[in-house]
């Protein structure tokens, strides 16, 4: 086990940095890499969504490093006006081969994981997706590793001796709070809005529609859930 600081220190100039995702963002390290006190420089965060992975002053976002993204969240949307974010526009589902390619190069992956158990496997827990893409092309894997963090089954593990470095955390899994739909997302989803008079309804058979990730696609969830729940109510009759 070593410190934040000794574990960011693994990262060189030009090195193109993992951020692990959503609910597994590794926090700890990242607020180390932003507070080191070096003369690196070049270094790229890539990260899909995240959550802190930008750290704030005086109320505003701020960092030392250019991200890449393929998801802008409410923790990168401020820094595309300072020109500090690439934005891939591009399918989650083809990320992984462009990590696999080196199309996508990573030198260098920051991960939170579980507490290893006795053969030496942690688990990536409630955030894989990219992840193991991306440990398995990076250089230096660097972990948190988290009591916290539950144990899943599924290519969610690794072993120890894959990490490079690992630093000993006891935070809470971070928990993802979708906020309240705001006036353009009521707009657009409801039986007025465009999307809401497009999207499937009860009566019309085995239909199904993508879930994307963002306020007015969580706002379409909950709408299409309480539209169905109704017209159970509705169909059922009294009892």
């Amino acid at each position: 086990m070593v410190s934040p600081q000794e574990a960011v220190a693994g990262v060189r100039s030009g090195d193109h940095v993992f951020v692990g995702t959503a609910c597994a963002t590794p926090r700890v390290l990242i607020r180390a890499l932003e507070d080191w006190e070096t003369s690196v420089s070049d270094v790229q965060l890539v990260h899909f969504l995240t959550d802190g992975v930008v750290p704030v002053f005086k109320g505003g976002p701020v960092t030392r490093f250019k991200h890449k993204v393929f998801f802008v969240g409410t923790d990168t949307r401020d820094l595309i006006k300072e020109g500090k974010v690439d934005y891939i526009p591009v399918s989650i589902s083809q990320v992984h081969r462009l990590i696999d390619t080196g199309r996508i190069p990573i030198d260098v992956a920051f991960i939170q994981v579980s507490p290893p158990d006795e053969e030496g496997q942690c688990s990536l827990g409630v955030s894989v997706d990219l992840i193991p893409a991306a440990f398995r092309r990076a250089d230096k894997v660097i972990a948190e590793i988290n009591p916290a963090m539950p144990r899943t089954l599924g290519d969610s593990g690794i072993g120890v001796e894959q990490i490079d470095s690992l630093d000993e955390v006891d935070t809470p899994v971070i928990e993802y709070l979708h906020p309240p739909a705001d006036d353009v997302a009521r707009k657009h989803v409801g039986d007025e809005g465009h999307i809401g008079k497009a999207a499937p309804g009860r009566n019309e058979g085995n239909i199904s529609h993508p879930q994307l990730i963002g306020t007015i696609s969580n706002k379409l969830a909950l709408y299409q859930v309480c539209r169905a729940l109704c017209g159970i109510v509705r169909n059922r009759g009294p009892t």
